[in-house]
């Protein structure tokens, strides 16, 4: 019993021991130190990054200016068919078959004048469209470039000259000159005179 007594006290000795090394308070919780593997908050930088700026850089352009001689150029003239072409020589004003039979029309000397006079002015007429076909002739074959208004030109003057019949109006002023039985006097002998070339 002793002995069960003495056990007693010193189990209380020691925890009054183990009381006041511990400074009399209550039972503390150990500190766990900081393990490696605790979680780690990262700061994660809301600042703006700016994007990188790319800067194309392209070729120069090179202008090459080529200088072409002027006597390289081809200048086009417009296309215009050929001129109408016409031998002059063949509208002559013969008046030999008129010259033939005057001397059997007994005409007066105002006659005369009159026929005279009309010769004169078809020769004018018919020598006046003569020099001008030709001009615009020499004009539209002397012509560099654009040639359309001489063409044009040449084109009329020679249909005015084809068109002029000198022995048809050398015959209208003859009709207006003679009397009728002078005028019927040169149509027969005409007549006979076409009709012996028939016959030759």
């Amino acid at each position: 019993m002793k002995s069960i007594v003495a056990v007693a006290l010193v189990v209380v000795a020691l925890s009054s021991q183990a009381f006041a090394a511990c400074g009399g308070g209550g039972w503390t919780k150990p500190k766990v130190a900081e393990s490696d593997n605790s979680p780690t908050h990262h700061t994660t930088d809301t600042s703006v990054v700016s994007s990188p700026t790319t800067v194309r850089t392209e070729p120069a352009r090179t202008t090459v200016v080529t200088q072409v001689p002027a006597s390289s150029i081809t200048t086009t003239s417009p296309v215009v068919s050929a001129p109408v072409t016409f031998d002059a020589s063949h509208k002559a004003f013969d008046t030999t078959q008129f010259d033939a039979v005057s001397a059997k029309l007994g005409l007066s000397e105002d006659q005369w004048k009159n026929v005279q006079k009309a010769k004169n002015d078809i020769n004018d007429d018919l020598n006046k469209l003569i020099k001008n076909q030709r001009k615009a002739e020499h004009k539209y074959a002397t012509c560099d470039g654009d040639c359309s208004s001489e063409y044009n030109k040449l084109n009329r003057t020679t249909e005015a000259l084809k068109s002029y019949d000198a022995t048809h109006e050398f015959e209208r002023r003859l009709a207006e000159i003679l009397q009728p039985s002078q005028l019927q006097t040169y149509e027969s002998d005409a007549k006979e005179k076409v009709s012996a070339v028939k016959k030759s």
